[in-house]
């Protein structure tokens, strides 16, 4: 399977703080990138926005760490994935949004939407706010009521905007 540029890579991590973000946004996945090319990915995570070879999550997957799977949009144009991307792309080396993460904890435990905008004019990322924040720029909005700041990865893909082309363990993928 060749990956595209604008595909999203949204990943099952096995660890106990995955577990969490699963449990609480009752998703099958608790990470989302945007593949740069067919074989980068660019994703915001504790250490930063970066670009992550494709190798690296295979690698992940061969060790049990996780599964993942790959969605591409639906009428999509090539000028919005351009978009989309090259936004993800000027966000490399920005910081992790620690604050926003307890914020989007807030938001889906008590429906409570925190904005913190003026703290952080969009310098610092968590990775389905990355995301969602390209596709708000390319004028795909992924619902009414989702603020690209309160999405969380499952939300992305309950948009009914993508379709899997991929998933790298259909057993472990169907359940969360």
């Amino acid at each position: 399977m060749k990956f595209q540029r604008g595909d999203l890579l949204l990943v099952r991590n096995y660890s106990w703080v995955g577990g969490r973000i699963r449990q609480l946004t009752n998703s099958p996945y608790n990470h989302v990138g945007m593949f740069v090319t067919p074989r980068i990915v660019a994703e915001a995570k504790f250490s930063g926005v970066a670009l992550t070879p494709l190798s690296k999550f295979i690698q992940s997957k061969q060790k049990g760490k996780l599964d993942f799977a790959v969605w591409r949009w639906k009428n999509v144009t090539p000028k919005q994935i351009e978009i989309m991307v090259d936004y993800v792309e000027q966000q490399v080396g920005c910081k992790y949004d620690f604050l926003q993460l307890l914020c989007l904890g807030v938001y889906i435990i008590l429906g409570v939407p925190l904005t913190i905008e003026p703290i952080d004019l969009r310098h610092s990322w968590i990775c389905s706010e990355l995301v969602a924040e390209a596709a708000d720029t390319a004028k795909i909005r992924l619902s009414d009521k989702i603020d690209p700041d309160n999405t969380a990865p499952g939300d992305i893909v309950k948009s009914g905007l993508l379709y899997r082309v991929y998933f790298s363990d259909q057993e472990r993928m169907g359940s969360n």
